[in-house]
């Protein structure tokens, strides 16, 4: 197949897909070249039709931060004022829309207790000791 016919198939297919709602058009198109050409040159368009479809359907992404970044707005808010429990922040952090495992939340937290930003307070509680986290309160 020479280049004039081929680009009068693909004018003829896009004049096709135009009929239809552009989200439908490189399907259509795949689809029109499928049916005239067949084999190798049905490959190539419905690679682009699915590129394309995906191009629409991907959307980025919108960056939240994760568990870390959240206990710290937790506390910016003042929730930490009191002593807190990892499942009690966990239960806020849900409230606020943001679902986080209670082993990831009580990670941050014990990281944040390591790096000096919360206290942690060790309550017995039978043969199990209980973890609260609390705002560290500075004399300044």
């Amino acid at each position: 197949m020479d280049w004039q016919s081929l680009e009068k198939l693909v004018a003829e297919g896009i004049s096709v897909a135009e009929k239809y709602p552009e989200k439908f058009q490189p399907v259509i198109l795949a689809e029109v070249l499928r049916s005239r050409l067949g084999g190798a040159a049905s490959v190539v368009a419905q690679k682009k039709a699915t590129q394309s479809k995906i191009e629409r359907v991907q959307k980025p992404r919108k960056q939240t931060g994760g568990p870390r970044q959240k206990l710290l707005e937790l506390k910016e808010g003042g929730f930490f004022n009191q002593p807190r429990l990892d499942i009690e922040a966990m239960e806020e952090l849900k409230v606020r829309g943001f679902r986080f495992s209670r082993g990831s939340i009580s990670a941050r937290l014990l990281e944040l207790a390591q790096g000096q930003l919360l206290r942690r307070l060790r309550e017995p509680n039978g043969k199990r000791a209980v973890y609260k986290y609390q705002s560290i309160i500075s004399n300044n």
